[in-house]
């Protein structure tokens, strides 16, 4: 049998050489050009681009040598390169998380969820008519829990604390006057309250009206607040707002708060944590609401400062206790709409306005320039507070634009976030323009993260700089509404407001 000549065998090594060097050159031009238009895997396949450019440029008449050498060598040799670098590529497009599980859709249509939490181990979505718990490892259904009768759900507490979250529900369009404190490891009630309706005014759902927070459950009371014992309900302190004044909200910072709490008068509650309350009172039409911060242990007043408005706000959100910084935003033309911040005697410290010359800051979270605010009993905020740094988009007219007809229309959609310090008001920086929307804005206790379409970005609070881009390989739709984003670990978990028509209600994602 005749032997295969070495000069073909060398022609074949030779092709398969030049032609994997131009396989892996070809795949990282256009992999890395497409991956940069789609904005997916921060500045790597930019650079993957630049390279695969100039490797085209040298290897494209060395792959027409190789193909005269031997055709088939050089073609399995491009196929090889082009394998070996897709690989490359799919493995430094930054960062990765990968698809761990999401819900079913939901049926019936129409019915949108009111509000989330999230533990260290469980994801509980609350509908007007359950609230259902599921594992965050696998998703495995934990509990569910309805409210009685033709109940729905109409507040709920925006933190937790010590397994509690607290729910509020009434009959539909009615006001919302009972309050149960759910064991968040078993989805039963643990206690049940009933609230003045005074306190409660119109029905449907209330954001702020409840809260949880240090051990406590704070609930508005005819003229005041009262502070339970989250656990078991029994009473710990009563506070009154000022007189004429009734209750309008009250917030709690989560419980990992860094800042420790001086207050040790009598009164204090064993298991009570450290940290900051914080009520806001409507004094009536004409007058300006009273913001109040207590100490949790007694409920002793640490600061007050009357709020710059008159009568109650179209838009009003504590956005952090520790620092204190408050959202205002009146109807009225010359209304106050700002971001106010205040020092720990109630001293105001910076007005940081919501137009500036060049945008528009929101804490209602926005599609484009039109806003979109999504659920309604524990709304999303698109506004998070990182030390002294108050992190918001900054919205622009144009941002959601339709350019072209016919077939050759598109929409143009842009997005930015701007840092400011709550120390001075002062703006410290905006990031580039981002293309598409920001569809979710929340923080890891030491960083901002936001989700822009397939990619899940993290920057830092006092430079404004994308420090990692984690692209959700596996996210294949880009959420069409704003979701409730947490970051926990390793783990991304996204809510949406919406569970039917094919979205998922919620869907936990895993740093790869």
């Amino acid at each position: 049998m005749a032997s295969r000549p070495k000069s073909d065998d060398t022609h074949d090594v030779i092709g398969l050489v030049l032609g994997g060097a131009f396989g892996a050159a070809l795949t990282a031009l256009l992999g890395g050009c497409g991956l940069t238009l789609s904005e997916t895997g921060g500045d790597a396949p930019a650079i993957w681009g630049f390279v695969g450019f100039i490797g085209l440029i040298v290897t494209t008449p060395l792959f027409r040598v190789g193909l005269s050498l031997s055709s088939s060598g050089a073609l399995a040799g491009s196929l090889g390169g082009a394998a070996v670098i897709g690989a490359l590529l799919y493995t430094t497009l930054g960062e990765g998380a990968v698809g761990v599980w999401e819900a079913r859709t939901e049926r019936p249509l129409g019915i949108e969820a009111v509000g989330s939490w999230q533990t260290d181990d469980l994801v509980i979505r609350a509908r007007p008519d359950r609230v259902t718990a599921r594992a965050l490892s696998d998703g495995t259904a934990a509990w569910s829990w309805a409210p009685p009768g033709r109940d729905v759900v109409c507040a709920m507490s925006r933190e937790t604390t010590g397994g509690v979250g607290l729910i509020g529900h009434a009959p539909e369009g009615r006001p919302c006057t009972t309050v149960r404190a759910l064991d968040l490891t078993t989805g039963g009630p643990r206690w049940t309250a009933t609230l003045p309706v005074r306190a409660v005014k119109a029905g449907g759902p209330r954001p702020d009206l409840v809260a949880a927070g240090h051990g406590l459950a704070l609930l508005p009371t005819a003229d005041g607040w009262r502070a339970l014992d989250a656990k078991d309900g029994k009473d710990r302190w009563l506070t009154r707002a000022e007189p004429g004044c009734v209750p309008l909200l009250v917030h709690t910072d989560p419980d990992n708060d860094p800042d420790t709490d001086t207050d040790t008068g009598p009164g204090t509650g064993a298991g009570i944590r450290p940290g900051t309350l914080v009520t806001v009172a409507d004094c009536g039409a004409g007058k300006a609401p009273v913001l109040r911060t207590l100490a949790p242990g007694t409920g002793r007043q640490t600061a007050r400062a009357a709020l710059p408005a008159r009568g109650v706000p179209e838009q009003l959100a504590v956005l952090s206790a520790r620092p204190l910084a408050v959202w205002v935003w009146e109807r009225e033309v010359r209304g106050t709409r700002a971001v106010l911040s205040y020092d720990e005697l109630g001293k105001r410290r910076a007005t940081i306005p919501a137009s500036a010359p060049r945008h528009e800051l929101r804490v209602v979270p926005a599609l484009g320039d039109l806003p979109e605010p999504v659920f309604a009993a524990r709304p999303t905020r698109t506004a998070v507070v990182v030390g002294d740094t108050l992190v918001m988009p900054g919205v622009r007219p144009g941002d959601n634009e339709h350019r072209g007809t016919g077939k050759g229309a598109t929409w143009v959609k842009r997005s930015r976030l701007v840092g400011h310090s709550l120390a001075t008001g002062r703006r410290l920086w905006t990031t580039e323009e981002l293309k598409n929307h920001l569809h979710g804005l929340t923080s890891d206790g030491s960083a901002v993260w936001a989700l822009k379409d397939t990619d899940l970005l993290r920057i830092d609070p006092r430079t404004g700089r994308i420090v990692r881009d984690v692209s959700l390989h596996e996210l294949d739709d880009t959420p069409r509404h704003p979701v409730d984003l947490r970051v926990s670990g390793d783990r991304y978990t996204l809510v949406n407001e919406d569970g039917t028509n094919g979205r998922a209600p919620v869907r936990v994602l895993r740093h790869s």
